[in-house]
């Protein structure tokens, strides 16, 4: 790879201007003066002069001129969130004041790439699922690319170039230390990075990413501390951002969600109002991810009346023995409606077949990743009821699943990742996603010189390309919380114009007010996936049997809609559901007082 020193490209970004109104009197606003430098160089959106009130987050876009290149951002007061970026955001000062879009002649950025390729390094344990399914996700996403004509600059057609990165970090090596020095092999031969799965690991090697100002893409790792980095310094991460999935604060409103759907069934069943109490235990990895998640779980739990009959249990997430025998059995004595299972590796495999020998009569729901595919349950699926695979019933998080319309895109991708990979999706193939992303964000910001015969490219342009838009995706709304415009108790928070921004409905009748106090980071981490009815959910899966095709399926049984219940929050409405979800199916020995 090679690296030329200059700065951002052409961008065209739609923008809005966004005031932040005080308490009290009105805000005083100043002149807002748009400029380019030199003349004729570029254009800005806004144009011309604005009123804009002091301390007001405004939008601001530059779009280079042919043969322009655009440089940053500069004026004598106020701040620039990204002043290399050529969408971002600007602070009014409490004066008037002119900023000045920069442009440089010609076309020039700090990454090049030469002969048509555009290099992606793939990080993960390749040959572990979690892995796996990140190549493929790419690979898959790659070949669409290619047979739609290409990643196309100023007309000049580029290839992604995929280029393996192991870092064993699922079962081998979960410190990162192998995937650290597996970085550094390769961070000279890619342009991006795609991939990470567990967070002990990441911790380690992105580093190296980050170090030499490489973006990398999360599509496997969870935990908010690894976003949080690009708050406490921005400068050094940002870099890094999240495509899947949600941070633990996001993972637990939706186990949380599926757990209460359920709940109201079962209360249903039984005659029971709302504020009767049911009964969980949680069983999790003793993992980093997961043991961030339970604390979360635990506090949500009671503002759905279901009380944990033991302290939540960790085990080793390779834990495959008869030890479950005794894990459960101590679980099973307190006749629990539902267990809650947040397992991501073969102990998730383990944990379904001892379950239906030990405590057939709950509800799982929860997190377990082997669940998400055929390939743990393969011998089963075949088997008509009541036999089958011990993953039965379940109802696990998941991204996709049969039938379920997310967005136009979902049933396209699931269709065609099961005729290739002949399996269900795991999460970690949101490197198709990315790499689709990312096709967007470099043919949005780059150009091509003719007399190099290269194409060049920011990355602070990329950046910039992904802090300011959404994307459409097999999962949803894709888009990434932005950098912290107030503060509340001491923790950054997102501003009242940057949440209306992204939920206008907050203040609506039925909806919170704007409290500073909600939107605190964490949860609403910058460069995180956003949330929410309207952004990124996850669905609620369970394999139910296709009578027709005689066989076990994976289908989306939540969101669910639930007549006459209020489902709001400061997210949206959660009382819906996607086209071609199924009704769920309860276990009769589950619907118990």
């Amino acid at each position: 790879m090679k690296r030329v020193l200059m700065v951002p490209i052409s961008l065209l970004v739609l923008i809005a201007l966004l005031v932040v109104p005080s308490c009290g009197e009105p805000a005083v606003e100043y002149d807002l003066t748009m400029a380019v430098s030199p003349a004729a160089s570029g254009t800005t959106t806004p144009t011309g002069t604005t009123s804009v009130a002091a301390g007001a987050l405004v939008d601001i876009t530059a779009s280079a001129a042919t043969g322009w290149t655009f440089v940053n951002w500069t004026a004598p007061a106020g701040t620039f969130v990204n002043a290399d970026a050529p969408s971002t955001k600007f602070t009014m000062p409490a004066e008037a004041v002119t900023v000045t879009a920069n442009f440089v002649e010609g076309c020039e950025g700090d990454l090049a790439f030469s002969d048509g390729i555009i290099r992606v390094g793939i990080a993960g344990e390749l040959g572990h699922m979690t892995g796996q399914f990140q190549m493929l996700g790419a690979t898959m996403a790659k070949g669409a690319i290619d047979t739609a004509g290409g990643v196309v600059i100023d007309g000049e057609v580029h290839e992604f170039v995929l280029v393996p990165i192991e870092t064993g970090e699922a079962t081998v090596d979960p410190t990162g230390a192998a995937g650290y020095s597996a970085m550094l092999a390769k961070i000279d031969d890619v342009d991006f990075v795609l991939g990470g799965f567990r967070t002990e690991a990441v911790l380690v090697y992105r580093e190296v990413a980050m170090d030499e100002g490489v973006m990398f893409f999360d599509c496997g790792a969870a935990t908010e501390e690894l976003q949080h980095s690009v708050v406490d310094d921005y400068a050094s991460y940002k870099y890094w951002l999240k495509s899947m999935p949600p941070n633990e604060y996001f993972l637990a409103g939706t186990v949380v969600r599926m757990v209460d759907a359920v709940g109201r069934q079962i209360r249903d069943g039984i005659a029971e109002s709302p504020d009767y109490t049911l009964r969980a235990a949680i069983i999790y990895d003793d993992l980093a991810w997961a043991e961030e998640l339970v604390p979360v779980i635990e506090d949500l739990l009671p503002g759905i009346n279901v009380d944990l009959v033991t302290p939540s249990v960790p085990v080793d997430p390779l834990l495959v023995s008869t030890d479950w025998i005794t894990i459960l059995g101590a679980i099973a004595a307190f006749d629990p409606h539902f267990i809650i299972p947040l397992l991501s590796a073969d102990a998730g495999v383990a944990f379904a077949g001892y379950r239906k020998a030990v405590i057939l009569n709950s509800m799982v729901v929860g997190i377990n990743v082997p669940g998400q595919f055929k390939s743990p349950w393969a011998a089963d699926l075949g088997t008509a009821p009541p036999g089958g695979p011990t993953i039965m019933f379940d109802i696990l998080m998941d991204t996709t699943a049969e039938e379920v319309e997310i967005t136009a895109l979902t049933q396209p991708f699931f269709t065609a990742f099961v005729g290739m990979a002949g399996d269900y999706p795991l999460y970690t193939a949101a490197t198709y996603d990315a790499l689709f992303g990312l096709k967007a964000a470099i043919e949005g910001t780059a150009c091509y010189c003719e007399d190099d015969e290269k194409a060049y490219a920011s990355t602070d342009a990329i950046i910039g390309y992904f802090e300011n838009n959404a994307l459409t995706t097999t999962t949803g709304t894709s888009a990434v919380y932005p950098t912290p415009g107030t503060t509340s108790g001491g923790k950054p928070a997102l501003s009242e114009p940057q949440v209306m921004a992204l939920y206008p409905h907050i203040g609506t009748a039925g909806y919170p007010s704007y409290a500073a106090g909600n939107w605190t980071m964490p949860a609403h981490t910058t460069h995180d996936t956003v949330g929410g009815p309207d952004y990124i959910t996850g669905i609620g899966a369970q394999w139910q049997w296709d009578e027709v095709a005689e066989v076990w399926k994976k289908y989306a049984v939540w969101p669910m809609e639930i007549g006459g219940a209020d489902l709001k929050d400061q997210y949206g409405d959660w009382n819906f559901q996607y086209t071609g979800t199924k009704p769920m199916y309860i276990y009769p020995g589950a619907i118990k007082s």
